[in-house]
């Protein structure tokens, strides 16, 4: 097969392969599109940002584009993160109700008070008026909405497969407190999809061990029938909420499967819970790692099915911060501990630590005094050639492979380190048909609005862009098969900067579908010279580095699991026996370290493969009695979440932490501190 690694012919324009060095005059200039005669075309202008400083690229780029991945329609709200300038409680509660002043009917719900990083959603109308109101209290702002190409209705209903409840009469939720379950010693949090309650992994003397469900869907009613109470009004939240979704408590749950006489499918039908119409699902497979056979009570959340369904997980900080605060709503005063398990992540973000998500889980650890823990998978992306690092004394380049027919927008994100200027970091991009642009400060568009770059100034300080190419395959938010965005090998190249011994780093955000979701696209990855010749001369079992290749394999961690309070698991293979076993990390499991360096990688390595041909774990399935293997870090979290909570003395002995302390740092940047044994479940 024909690589295309041929020394170019010089025919009066760029070439293609981002193998050489940039001497070319095109390059030099950013000189717009060369057209195929060695015509110059005019560069286009880069256009100024909306928010300087204060909006992620994202936001600026979905404002560049008029909302068109993002639903696009008027009376959609769109999902932020937003940090005040001030961090005291004072004056956060102060700045919130400025905020709802400014915007009635907010989306902002009391759980962020006195916090510094809040969720909240805003109509999509209403977004650019609201941020210039406060300009003057708000350090950062990050979109987190999802990426929509499809219709709304189609991506939920694509996943969610949900049958309609044969009770459609719903009711209140019990009015009595007596009803309501006490807050537990222990409480375990599970954010992911699909919550299979009526499984008997999941039931202490028959009842459900889950005391709260709340599913994130828009269309999620949350209305059961009880025993005590007759018709009513639809179910409300008993401490917070949240404005969305629904929620069932564990004697809703427990009489629907009472109701059904103790036939799942029907409690679930009767529940209306979303997802669980699958022989096995992603939610309950985790959910059995964690907490199958056990006693210790659940807050699960689910999270929405047109989230599952973008990729990308930009729409996933706003709902897992969301989830977590509703999870700590459920704890009381004699919670001893609250372990949350988020086997979720994109591949892309600061990788720092710093992204708004990550600054927020920290401040509710450290404001728990010992008692949260929340656990993270380290990622899959060990080998997908999503992450590639260019020193900026020399510069760089590389490609940047699109597929065709993908159905959603491609990113490739660019970090500069904080000690440089923007004002000093450039960025090139040739596209496969020849155009090519370059950006030194805020937003540039290709022709046909097929893909643009928008370079900002990092919260942190630094730089970063946002290369974004329309759906490949057009799609809804293209006018034509023409707007559509250009695949095949573009070519990414960083300026180099004189005596600056920093690296900038590339992350390519996900395009492969998530179990049930379906596929829009194809994964995007990086290559170069040296990756490929690296690649066909290592044995099959080496997973290297390769040698002066832009592509990089370290510095993969999930991109909202680098904070100084998460907790991460990679992934090894092979049973745990008595005997001595040969055990190595899946190929797969993402490594450390962090980007600013801090995070040097996992903490702990559990068994995500049984062994080099048998591949994944087994747990339990939707069903009572049915078993799934399936494979990822995903299923290395639960595991230890299942450990900080009923064997916290184990994990202390081993790593010698003491309680609610962060892990030091680890010896291995892939590992951690050693593979665990995993726990035994009944």
């Amino acid at each position: 097969m024909d690589c295309g690694f041929r020394a170019p012919e010089w025919r009066g324009r760029a070439p293609r392969l981002g193998l050489l060095p940039l001497h070319e005059e095109g390059h030099r200039s950013g000189a717009g599109r060369v057209a195929r005669g060695g015509v110059v075309n005019p560069a286009p202008q880069a256009s100024p940002l909306l928010f300087e400083g204060v909006a992620d690229a994202y936001l600026e780029w979905a404002f560049k584009t008029e909302f068109r991945y993002l639903g696009g329609r008027d009376e959609d709200r769109i999902g932020l993160l937003l940090r005040w300038k001030t961090c005291g409680s004072e004056e956060a509660d102060a700045n919130m109700a400025k905020a709802q002043k400014e915007q009635p009917g907010l989306d902002m719900v009391d759980v962020y008070a006195g916090r510094s990083v809040c969720a909240l959603a805003v109509p999509a109308e209403d977004l650019k008026d609201f941020l210039s109101k406060l300009a003057d209290v708000v350090e950062g702002v990050e979109l987190s909405t999802p990426i929509v190409v499809c219709p709304r209705e189609e991506a939920e209903r694509a996943f969610s497969q949900t049958s309609t409840p044969e009770s459609t009469g719903g009711t209140a939720a019990p009015a009595s407190s007596q009803l309501l379950p006490e807050p537990p010693s222990i409480l375990l949090g599970l954010l992911d999809d699909s919550c299979a309650f009526a499984n008997r992994r999941f039931l202490h003397n028959s009842v459900p061990r889950v005391h709260w469900l709340w599913d994130q869907n828009e269309k999620s009613g949350g209305e059961m029938p009880t025993r005590q109470n007759g018709p009513g009004a639809k179910a409300k939240f008993r401490k917070t909420d949240f404005r969305y979704g629904g929620q069932w408590s564990r004697v809703q749950l427990a009489h629907a499967l009472d109701k059904a006489g103790g036939d799942e499918d029907a409690a679930y039908r009767l529940a209306g819970v979303s997802g669980l119409q699958r022989r096995a699902t992603h939610g309950a497979h985790v959910m059995d790692l964690m907490a199958g056979a056990g006693e210790h009570p659940m807050v699960v959340v689910q999270f929405p099915a047109i989230g599952i369904d973008d990729p990308s997980g930009r729409w996933l900080a706003r709902h897992a911060l969301d989830g977590l605060h509703y999870v700590l709503a459920h704890a009381g005063p004699n919670t001893q501990k609250v372990v949350v398990n988020i086997s979720w992540g994109p591949q892309t973000g600061p990788h720092d630590g710093t992204s708004l998500l990550e600054e927020a889980i920290d401040e509710l650890v450290a404001g728990s005094g010992g008692r949260l823990e929340v656990v993270f998978p380290a990622g899959n992306t060990y080998s997908s050639r999503a992450h590639g690092v260019v020193a900026l004394v020399t510069g760089g380049a590389v490609q940047w492979v699109v597929p065709p027919d993908g159905g959603m927008p491609a990113f490739l994100e660019v970090w500069w380190p904080v000690d440089v200027d923007p004002a000093q970091a450039r960025l090139t991009v040739e596209a496969p048909d020849g155009t090519v642009l370059c950006a030194a400060s805020g937003f540039v568009e290709a022709p046909a609005a097929r893909w643009s770059i928008t370079l900002i100034r990092a919260r942190k300080n630094g730089a970063m862009a946002l290369v974004a190419v329309a759906p490949t395959a057009g799609g809804e938010g293209c006018e034509s098969a023409a707007a559509a965005g250009p695949h095949g090998i573009w070519k990414v190249s960083v300026d180099r900067i004189e005596e600056c011994t920093g690296e900038a780093h590339l992350y390519i955000a996900r395009a492969d579908h998530d179990m049930g979701a379906r596929r829009r696209a194809r994964a995007s990855y990086l290559r170069d010279k040296a990756w490929e010749d690296a690649r066909f001369r290592q044995p099959a079992l080496r997973d290297e580095e390769a040698p002066r290749s832009v592509v990089r394999r370290a510095g993969t961690l999930n991109g909202i699991a680098t904070g100084s309070a998460s907790r991460v698991a990679a992934g090894y293979v092979g049973d745990w026996t008595d005997s001595t076993q040969d055990r190595r990390l899946s190929s797969y499991s993402s490594s450390g370290p962090s980007r600013d360096g801090k995070k040097a990688g996992p903490d702990y390595a559990f068994m995500t493969d049984h062994s080099l041909v048998v591949k994944g774990v087994r747990a339990s399935g939707v069903r009572t009695g049915t078993v799934a293997r399936l494979v990822g870090t995903s299923m290395a979290a639960p595991q230890y979440a299942r450990e900080l909570a009923v064997a916290p003395k184990r994990s202390a002995a081993k790593g010698g932490e003491e309680k609610g302390a962060p892990p030091p740092p680890p010896s291995d940047p892939r590992f951690g501190k050693e593979y665990r044994k995993p726990l035994r479940r009944h």
